[in-house]
């Protein structure tokens, strides 16, 4: 199993870079999201389709990174293809289904800006696909945005009205806050996900801390992942872990998945 996974990793990126130390101990099992006990499931799917431009097929420059290469990161990304598998197998299916009501609009939005079509996935990890999941912190939606910063991005949350459980308006809100994240930490993705993850200040402080004169990159997150939170160093690797898993269900034991 250890080496198909490894060969599933490698498949994915198109260069190599130097090993960072030891891997930290494996994940530990998560419960699954929790709803919004007033609400329930979404209803029909989103209708409000974006057209995706035309053109050549965008190179994923997530799944492209040198990093993935990284035999240290391998060894996480395949602890999270094992928790994705084995220890979230009861609700993954359900994910997924839930994914297809809404991966049009997600795809459409990513491709319209040029962004890696990798970034599919990031509502899998983060709720499900469930536009009324709501954390232990107070996340709302399908992004699980904090309400600081969904009100910063735009969007109305009172206590008549919250736009982070409109899917078609978080995934616009979301498109936008990665784009400026990824500029901001010089167009590195595994940056701008720890920024996504575990705030702009926070990320914009341990770098100015532990790496001030460093070039920002995909290796550099890495290279400082026992200076983040640990829910933030994890999270790139169980994101990799949850796209290898979700594109090949059949291969991780699922059968065929039904989709919405």
């Amino acid at each position: 199993m250890a080496c198909r996974v490894l060969v599933v990793v490698c498949a994915l990126v198109v260069a190599g870079c130097a090993g960072p130390p030891p891997p930290s101990a494996p994940p530990e099992p998560l419960q699954a999201p929790e709803l919004d006990v007033e609400t329930t499931l979404p209803g029909p799917p989103v209708v409000a389709y974006l057209t995706p431009p035309p053109g050549e097929p965008v190179v994923d420059r997530i799944l492209a990174s040198p990093l993935m290469r990284d035999p240290e990161f391998q060894a996480e990304v395949a602890d999270w293809i094992d928790y994705w598998s084995r220890s979230a197998r009861r609700w993954f299916p359900d994910y997924l289904y839930r994914m297809g009501s809404f991966e049009q609009t997600v795809d459409s939005a990513l491709a319209q800006r040029g962004m890696p079509p990798s970034l599919r996935y990031l509502p899998l990890i983060e709720s499900g696909y469930n536009p009324r999941a709501r954390s232990h912190a107070s996340a709302v939606g399908m992004w699980q945005f904090m309400p600081g910063t969904a009100r910063e991005l735009g969007m109305e949350v009172s206590a008549f009205v919250d736009e982070r459980r409109d899917p078609f308006m978080s995934t616009m809100a979301a498109m936008g806050f990665l784009q400026d994240l990824h500029a901001t930490f010089d167009e590195s993705w595994f940056l701008a996900l720890a920024a996504y993850n575990g705030g702009p200040n926070r990320a914009r402080r341990i770098l100015r801390e532990q790496a001030p004169l460093a070039q920002h990159s995909d290796s550099l997150f890495w290279a400082l992942r026992e200076h983040w939170p640990r829910e933030t160093r994890e999270f790139v690797p169980k994101l990799v872990g949850a796209i290898i898993v979700a594109q090949d269900p059949e291969e991780y034991g699922f059968g065929e998945v039904e989709r919405a």
